[in-house]
């Protein structure tokens, strides 16, 4: 059967273990775009994970025959992917005669990056890939990167690192090999009886040792001052003024996602392009009278109100991307207008971010920035002193946001911002600076005000959440939300891999569906729970990589289980050599990977469309949970605030029952308990929401969500 037959077909079998071709065929094509837009809409959350981000275009472009996007949402390498996706969806709705042309470039995008790529003259050394030569060092730190790849090269071949060095630091290599040499000469004849070969020994040895820290001091702390002044990371993801090499990520990230939505590269891609509607209604409230104004952000909002919100918005395209504070320690979500206070204190040096974005973002963030200030009376005529606020999301770029995102450690520089303090007349400041004067002047008269510049970091969204399942954890669901989750595994463990003509969910899989099941009912075959692919401690190493992992990803790891999350969750997996930072992979096996992205997708279109567990009865799953939370919340305030004695709470049980052949019966109206209470709320919802300062306060405060217990 053909590559061709087998897409077209795949919605037509009853289970997707049941496909006839592998995702892992090199020749696999996905099935073809429909020519009208999908009528149901769905969310997608992304896990990061550097390269092996390039799982996700496969599964986008599989959903994208069934669903629109509404939200889509990621970190690291899964907030690229949701900035392609968002892209695309994007040019589905705004262009009528190619609608599908953003995901058909899309997938050409990613089968791309497995090609060979054009050369990097102004480096040494040539990538295999362009996935690889994305990732390709600043000239400052090309020695440093030429070493650490060896080191990290998936063939783990000896002689990597030792050439690696020699090309890098020839002279300390030089010196290093002549002294092991000399040495050796040395201590032979001496066992041969020469007593006169010791000074040669000694001498060798010498030069051994001068080698030795000739090399630490050029690797070691050569590379120490060399990753700080490249702000922490061996790639700023662009080389400004470059011409003539392969793009690297920043650059191609831009061109990518322009090229997707259809837009010149001189007019980024911003959220106000992907939710218009949203932003103005948002500046209609301004527009509004004072009177007006107040009930809307702090008055009474109405049922009806939020329902036209949401049917005014309804094609609306909202992104969100995490990234993570350094200097604060904490994460953010991208755009941070309707969760921050720090909205409007972010700013940014134009010479400084000239080195980590091409032109075309630099001059946009400069004409779309709401405030201008510069340091000194007058300001140094060069610029080199001069900031600028972030734009407001309306007109933020989403290459900025992406970039900000996909920052991992040591491979990619963090990215400097600065964050305003206003001052008063007398105040000092605490890192006993002076205290700069200087001018605000955007579209009005310059002022001059007391204040200080500190500078912040922001680094890879992973490090604080990798796989943000909270970005749309919504209590009440009225689309499918659908998860990838990557799942690492070791070659050393017999466990972990499965062996060679194995079906193709020992790679890409779903777990059995849990929000019905009974306690301590068996699982029909092993794979049917979810449990995290355990780390192997076999030394020091293992087990500082465990500490790190562990602190890094438990929240995550213990919402993948829960109920509601699991069925919605798929896993997919990345065998050894692949992904992660593994710059190095064949176009195989990057191939391998974007194809068991796309079964993934396929998986994800027969539960939910085809399978006995479909969205309607994981509806019906989300509402019998939210009201067993509800009841137990109304009980635990009834306890503590009604009169003692009075207190007579009559809850019921809910019905645990399997939901083989008897799906129907999980929906609200079809127990009548059930149903009544339903009704209760609907009522208790239909009411005003009077309380004053809701709507401001919705996106500051702590929000009620699903949180494993700990």
């Amino acid at each position: 059967m053909s590559a061709k037959t087998t897409s077209a077909s795949v919605h037509a079998h009853p289970s997707p273990y049941l496909l006839p071709d592998r995702p892992d065929d090199v020749a696999y094509e996905p099935p073809p775009m429909p020519p009208q837009k999908p009528k149901q809409v769905c969310s997608l959350v992304m896990k990061g994970g550097v390269t092996s981000g390039v799982v996700f275009p496969g599964t986008i472009r599989v959903l994208g025959t069934e669903y629109c996007f509404k939200r889509l949402g990621g970190t690291s390498a899964g907030a690229i992917a949701a900035a392609f996706a968002a892209a695309a969806e994007y040019r589905r709705r705004e262009d009528e005669a190619r609608p599908n042309a953003g995901f058909d470039r899309l997938w050409q995008i990613s089968s791309d990056l497995s090609a060979a790529p054009k050369q990097l003259p102004s480096l040494r050394g040539a990538p295999q890939t362009n996935l690889e030569a994305l990732f390709a060092p600043n000239h400052c730190t090309q020695h440093l990167y030429r070493v650490l790849s060896a080191a990290m090269h998936h063939d783990h071949k000896g002689w990597r690192v030792p050439l690696a060095l020699l090309r890098s630091y020839p002279l300390p290599m030089l010196l290093t090999g002549a002294g092991v040499l000399g040495s050796a000469l040395g201590l032979s004849k001496m066992l041969l009886g020469n007593r006169e070969a010791s000074s040669q020994a000694l001498g060798g040895t010498l030069l051994l040792g001068a080698g030795l820290t000739t090399l630490a001091r050029s690797a070691l702390l050569g590379g120490k001052d060399t990753l700080e002044k490249n702000h922490f990371g061996l790639s700023r993801g662009y080389e400004q003024g470059q011409t003539g090499d392969a793009p690297r990520f920043t650059e191609w990230l831009h061109a990518s996602l322009q090229s997707i939505a259809g837009k010149p590269s001189t007019e980024p891609l911003t959220f106000g392009d992907l939710a218009p509607q949203a932003y103005a209604l948002d500046s209609l409230i301004t527009s509004q009278s004072p009177e007006e104004q107040r009930r809307l952000l702090y008055g009474e909002l109405k049922l009806a109100e939020d329902i036209a919100y949401l049917e005014a918005t309804k094609n609306d395209i909202e992104l969100r991307q995490i990234t993570t504070c350094l200097t604060f320690g904490r994460p953010y979500v991208l755009p941070m207008d309707a969760q921050s206070s720090d909205t409007k204190n972010f700013y940014f040096r134009p010479k400084e971010w000239e080195a980590f974005f091409p032109p075309e973002i630099v001059d946009w963030l400069k004409a779309h920035s709401e405030r201008q200030i510069s340091f000194g009376d007058p300001p140094p005529p060069d610029g080199d002193w001069e900031y600028y606020r972030l734009p407001p999301a309306q007109h933020l770029p989403v290459a900025v946001t992406t970039r900000l995102s996909m920052s991992f450690p040591a491979l990619f520089s963090a990215v400097p911002m600065y964050s305003g303090t206003h001052l008063g007349p007398d105040a000092k400041d605490a890192d006993r600076k002076p205290i700069w004067t200087f001018r605000v002047g955007k579209n009005q008269a310059p002022a001059r005000m007391m204040g200080v510049m500190r500078q912040v970091y922001f680094g890879d969204g992973g490090m604080t959440s990798n796989f943000p399942l909270s970005l749309f954890d919504d209590l009440v669901a009225d689309h499918p939300m659908f998860a990838l989750n990557l799942e690492y595994r070791n070659s050393t463990d017999a466990k972990a891999q499965p062996p060679r003509g194995d079906p193709p969910e020992s790679f890409v899989r779903l777990t059995e569906p849990q929000a019905f099941k009974l306690p301590n009912l068996p699982d029909r075959h092993a794979n049917s729970v979810w449990h995290p692919t355990p780390s192997r401690i076999g030394g020091i190493g293992g087990y500082a990589a465990s500490l790190i992992e562990s602190a890094r990803n438990w929240v995550d790891n213990a919402m993948i289980p829960l109920p509601g999350n699991s069925e919605r969750i798929v896993h997919i997996a990345i065998d050894a050599g692949q992904g992660g930072t593994n710059l190095t992979m064949t176009a195989d096996q990057i191939k391998t990977l974007r194809h068991r992205g796309a079964r993934a997708g396929e998986m994800l279109i027969w539960r939910f469309k085809h399978s006995p567990w479909n969205w309607e009865v994981q509806r019906a799953a989300g509402f019998l949970t939210l009201t067993a939370d509800i009841e137990r919340l109304l009980q635990a305030y009834a306890r503590v605030y009604a009169p003692r004695g009075v207190l007579n709470v009559n809850l019921g049980l809910l019905p645990l029952q399997s939901p083989a052949g008897q799906a129907q019966a999980f929906f609200p109206g079809a127990v009548p308990w059930v149903n009544t209470r339903a009704m209760q709320f609907v009522a208790l919802g239909q009411q005003p929401t009077t309380l004053r300062g809701y709507r401001r306060m919705r996106g500051k405060r702590g929000v009620l969500r699903y949180r494993p217990l700990t």
